[in-house]
């Protein structure tokens, strides 16, 4: 018998730490009394991590109560069965932190996750497991390298649950799965069941997210977890969006996974603006409604190395490679300083959670200037000398791609 872990039960609203949805009164129950998360969006990969207790503060002290994360698998295991949660991409001590600190997590482990990251998040090494992987379906060679790493992720979440004394009250399944012109059910399911295998019986709650449409929440949402949407500031109707999220749920809070208060860049094209006026208009009015939100991106940062993505086509005829900033437009800007989008989205939040705005701000860091700096010729790579030192070389009778040299980019 599968359990699904989002179900209230009278019983488990008692439980000490516990986080589950109320049917009966449209809410998220938190130890048993009826909760409104107001959450900011922040990639700790995309930051050195000796800048994420400042930006984690700087939320807090925005009024938000949440911090939503996704986990990008290719940089957390570059090779096949190798992994890597140092520096930056130690997810574990970055979710410590954030208990330290009293904040929440949304945990959004994909294994697709978008958020403009190279290959959507997965490791490229996919590619050269077969010749006809099929990416994000319930294909035997790419579901079951899913398995094979959330055997090795999955268990390692479950001390860091709510109900086990950690900040995670929540992890997605996939990422906007509607959007998926492959719309495959039973991998939707099949994956969910995995998720449900590694984590305790009503240990957490599994959620998913996609547009408020018709057509991607029938492909994207499940009976079998509690189905979110998406949307901006774009001046669409609220109330329409979270009546069609509540036809694919029997009961439970209206819920904005993704609510842009800026946006990506794509290089040779003008940095996007969105208003700040609209955006807090249009996150009063979800607040006054009750909803529980996640601002994304509240912190953008960086694209280090070759980790940015790209928006394509299957055709090719479309290729939009996102920029190494990942600024966002957002509250807090690549440098992680405040905008005044910042203070006007603290005002509306102090107006419903008055206590957890009162936090003082910190200031933001001082800048310096680097000085000239001096380049040098390394070498040349028409040097046969010279790159003999660079490692080792590989021929071929046709270029080959960089996973099928096994080199990592990201």
């Amino acid at each position: 018998v599968i359990l699904i872990p989002f179900l209230i039960q009278t019983s488990l609203a008692m439980i000490p730490r516990s986080f589950v949805v109320d049917p009966e009164s449209n809410c998220f129950r938190k130890d048993g009394q009826c909760f409104q998360y107001i959450s900011g969006s922040l990639h700790y990969w995309r930051m050195p991590s000796e800048y994420w207790e400042d930006r984690l503060l700087k939320y807090k002290a925005a009024g938000l109560n949440t911090i939503q994360t996704y986990i990008p698998w290719n940089l957390h295991e570059p090779r096949k069965g190798e992994t890597d949660f140092r520096g930056n991409k130690d997810l574990y001590t970055f979710l410590n932190l954030c208990n330290k600190l009293d904040l929440l997590v949304l945990l959004r482990p994909g294994p697709f996750i978008a958020a403009e990251h190279e290959f959507g998040g997965f490791p490229g090494w996919l590619t050269t497991q077969s010749t006809t992987v099929g990416f994000r379906s319930s294909e035997a060679v790419y579901f079951n390298n899913v398995v094979e790493w959330f055997d090795k992720l999955l268990p390692t979440l479950v001390p860091y649950l709510y109900s086990r004394g950690g900040p995670v009250i929540a992890l997605q399944v996939e990422n906007e799965y509607g959007s998926n012109p492959a719309c495959d059910a039973v991998y939707l399911r099949e994956l969910i069941q995995v998720f449900q295998s590694y984590l305790p019986p009503y240990s957490t709650l599994l959620f998913t997210v996609d547009g408020p449409r018709k057509r991607m929440l029938e492909c994207g949402s499940s009976p079998l977890v509690y189905n979110t949407v998406d949307f901006g500031s774009g001046g669409g109707n609220i109330t329409a969006y979270f009546e069609m999220q509540a036809r694919y749920n029997s009961g439970g809070p209206p819920v904005n996974t993704e609510f842009y208060p800026g946006w990506l860049s794509h290089w040779g094209s003008k940095f996007p603006s969105v208003s700040r006026t609209h955006v807090a208009k249009t996150l009063d009015a979800m607040l006054a409604y009750g909803a529980s939100v996640n601002i994304y991106m509240f912190y953008g940062g960086s694209n280090f190395q070759f980790s940015s993505g790209a928006k394509g086509n299957k055709d090719g005829t479309i290729f939009a490679p996102h920029t190494t900033s990942y600024d966002y437009d957002a509250p807090l800007n690549e440098a992680g300083d405040t905008t005044m989008k910042f203070w006007d989205i603290r005002n509306v939040i102090a107006k419903y959670k008055d206590a957890s705005s009162s936090a003082s701000v910190p200031r933001n860091s001082t800048k310096r200037s680097y000085g000239r700096v001096e380049m040098s010729v390394a070498g040349s790579l028409l040097d046969p000398e010279y790159m003999e030192q660079c490692g080792k070389q590989t021929w071929n009778s046709r270029p080959l791609s960089l996973e099928e040299n096994n080199q990592v980019i990201s």
